[in-house]
């Protein structure tokens, strides 16, 4: 199924990529790698501070800390301190420690997801 031009997201230079596609971006000096589900990655030549600007809108995109930035639709477990991230087969990805400033705005980020995703389960 193609993409409508409002699920993409322009990631650097000239590609656009899905965002239900994209499960992190972690932070490599001044470069930014992309996960996406396929189990692929690239390098993109845009700091990770430049990219979380333009995922800020979408709610699902959280930064628990200086180097990722994560699409919640991919946690597999929260537990206060850390958030495990798996690809939609199953095989995980990495674990993303939660800085001690950021954990009480993703706690509350965390719960109002949970929310969201039980009033439409429950229709």
């Amino acid at each position: 199924m193609k993409a409508n031009n409002y699920d993409l997201i322009s990631v650097g230079g000239r590609k656009k990529i899905a965002l239900k596609e994209i499960i992190m971006l972690r932070a490599e000096v001044n470069y930014t790698y992309v996960y996406l589900t396929d189990g692929s990655r690239f390098l993109v030549s845009y700091t990770l501070k430049k990219l979380a600007k333009r995922f800020s809108e979408f709610d699902y995109f959280v930064r628990p800390n200086k180097s990722v930035l994560l699409n919640t639709k991919y946690t597999s477990s929260f537990d206060g301190l850390v958030l495990q991230i798996s690809l939609p087969n199953g095989e995980i990805l990495q674990n993303a420690v939660i800085s001690r400033r950021k954990k009480p705005i993703i706690q509350q980020k965390m719960k109002e997801l949970k929310k969201i995703d039980a009033y439409f389960l429950s229709r």
